[in-house]
Parts: C-alpha cells; structure tokens; sequence
C-alpha cells in the first residue's frame, strides 16, 4: 500500500490540492537517552521516500485519497536523492492521512461501505451505530474503535 507517490506527468499541480507540511522539533527519551525526532505537523517525514511514519490513526492509510492532493518534499529529503536521479518537487497523496480536515469523513464513508457489504446498516439518527440485517448485532463506531453487542454466536462470527 503506497501512502503517496511520483506524480504522473499527464497530471499538473496547478490543478492540486496542497497539503501543508512542516518540521517540528521533540525531545524524547528514547534508548539510548534524549534524542531529537524530527516531526512533521500533520505528517511525520521520514527520510525513506516511501515511507511515512504517522500518528496513532493508522486505519486511514486504508483509505484511498478521493481528491488530487500534493504535498511538497522537504528540501533535505530532495538532497538524499542519488546523483543522476530527477529530483521530484512534490509527492502526490495516495492515501487519507491523520490530520488532513475531511480525513474523518473519508475514513466513515470508507468503513460505511465495508459494513454495509457485511449487511450492516447505519441508523438514520446515530450513523455511528450499525446494525446486522440478519443477526442480532449492534456495532457501534467510534473512530476505530468497535463495540460489539449481540449474542455470543453472532460476535464470534464477527470474528
């Protein structure tokens, strides 16, 4: 699962979304003693061009990116290029990422449609809960964490 990629050059940035990123500096107590972690506000870069470490929302790296987002490389991350190869300006978005502003509706509608292809339906007043079509299960949803209600059978066959 790629998080983001080359731009295609059939596709221009003129027409992209940009989501601004910057470096922020912490302090942590880490094994060996206090280290500095660079961090980014809303993404975290990590020096490996494929890779994103990020926050605690993990799932929304499940979720493809509906809209044509860029994100600008750091200019150190550019410098770790190897000679010969074309530096790349930006890096488009392939997937939703913590701290993006419709990053939430995107993670409900992606998992309203993972359960309603389990034959889950979202009340009409409370979208967060779900309930089985055929068996006696309640689901509630709060970001990614599911509560369960329904017989023992039924929830073992969530499982």
């Amino acid at each position: 699962m790629k998080v983001i990629g080359s731009i295609p050059p059939e596709m221009s940035v003129d027409n992209a979304l940009q989501l601004d990123t910057n470096n922020v500096f912490d302090w942590r107590f880490r094994t060996n003693g206090y280290e500095v972690q660079d961090r980014g506000s809303g993404v975290q870069w990590s020096a490996v061009r494929t890779l994103l470490a990020l926050g605690t929302v993990m799932k929304l790296l499940l979720v493809p990116e509906q809209e044509f987002v860029i994100i600008k490389v750091p200019g150190w991350i550019q410098q770790l290029q190897p000679e010969g190869e074309p530096v790349e300006e930006f890096w488009m978005l392939r997937r939703c990422l913590p701290g993006q502003r419709n990053a939430a509706l995107r993670w409900s509608d992606y998992f309203g449609g993972l359960a309603k292809e389990r034959n889950f339906e979202a009340c009409k007043s409370i979208p967060t809960i779900y309930r089985h079509q055929q068996k006696q299960m309640l689901m509630n949803v709060h970001i990614d964490d599911i509560l369960l209600i329904g017989t023992t059978k039924d929830c073992e066959w969530f499982e």
